[in-house]
């Protein structure tokens, strides 16, 4: 027999089920142990989380109504802008807002696609402070923010959102329009991205449209109108089928900079094959505990403890 064992900056952890966690500190089962480096050194094992979107009603430390989180920053969603919060210069929290000129300001944000995780989060030792079951989606979806244009948000395979314009018949593509303030943007020519700043960038831009099962890819990329602004040159296209325009977020530490991740502390499989683990997201600081469901990449349940600053470390995931 082994424990799952997590030891917290907390009097009590509440355990792994978030439909009704019961008080408890260790979790008896058959399990097989994967990684395990004691007390003081943790893996470097790195994965990229599912890129879940949520209303916030506080769990998050942002201003805006809808909150998605991965593994290299955190996004805030608003009418007119959304906001992308990240780790600069000396692992410093800064914030780049984009916002969408000439935007339906009445637009609506709808979330779809349910998720079948459970998040938890367990925000320092006041239980009045804790969020659980809040409800995830897989996609944010602005209806309308242009005529006759939606804008639908989603996370990529690799964690990054992903954002399409998609643009119904005879719409205008001229419309869209990005701010990016404070900022001298640079188009790179030859790899067709834009950098927004030294750690956040938008990558090759993808222009399609569906033909049955087949997609016919439309040449185009970003055009720079001003300081600041943003928008995109498109070719020519049959104004009678749905265009998509698909912009990537892409995070680097510097120009040409690895993608953001999250280390895994410890790792431990049950004998139903439910991979449990601990980690710490290297943006936002906090340590998670998470359930992987069998089979899947998707997630049960992800439980977050502790401060945004790293303080609260839990000492260990899984002893024999």
């Amino acid at each position: 027999m082994r424990s799952i064992i997590v030891l917290l900056m907390y009097p009590l952890l509440y355990g792994f089920v978030p439909a009704d966690p019961p008080a408890f500190i260790s979790s008896e089962f058959n399990g097989n142990h994967a990684v395990n480096q004691g007390n003081a050194e943790f893996s470097t094992v790195q994965h990229q989380r599912e890129l879940l979107f949520e209303i916030n009603d506080g769990q998050q430390p942002l201003a805006e109504k809808f909150v998605a989180q991965s593994s290299s920053y955190r996004i805030g969603f608003s009418e007119a802008y959304f906001l992308i919060e990240y780790r600069g210069k000396n692992a410093q929290l800064e914030q780049q807002k984009i916002t969408f000129l000439g935007g339906n300001p009445e637009v609506e944000i709808v979330l779809q696609k349910p998720s079948d995780a459970k998040i938890n989060y367990y925000n320092g030792q006041d239980s009045s402070d804790w969020f659980r079951n809040v409800k995830s989606f897989e996609q944010l979806i602005y209806i309308g923010l242009y005529d006759g244009i939606d804008v639908v948000f989603y996370g990529d395979d690799h964690g990054r959102v992903e954002f399409d314009f998609v643009l119904s018949e005879g719409a205008d593509p001229n419309q869209i329009r990005l701010s990016i303030p404070e900022t001298e943007l640079y188009l790179d020519s030859t790899s067709g991205k834009v950098q927004l700043n030294t750690w956040l960038a938008l990558d090759k831009l993808a222009i399609y449209q569906k033909s049955g099962s087949s997609s016919i890819e439309i040449p185009g990329s970003y055009k720079l109108k001003s300081i600041g602004e943003l928008a995109f040159d498109v070719s020519e296209y049959n104004h009678d089928s749905i265009l998509i325009i698909d912009p990537v977020v892409i995070y680097s530490t510097y120009l040409g900079g690895s993608e953001g991740s999250e280390t895994v502390a410890d790792i431990a499989v049950d004998d139903q094959g439910n991979v449990y683990l601990l980690g710490q997201s290297d943006f936002s600081l906090q340590w998670y505990i998470s359930k992987l469901i069998p089979g899947k990449l998707d997630f049960e349940f992800i439980n977050w403890f502790g401060s945004t600053d790293g303080s609260e470390v839990p000492h260990q995931c899984i002893s024999a």
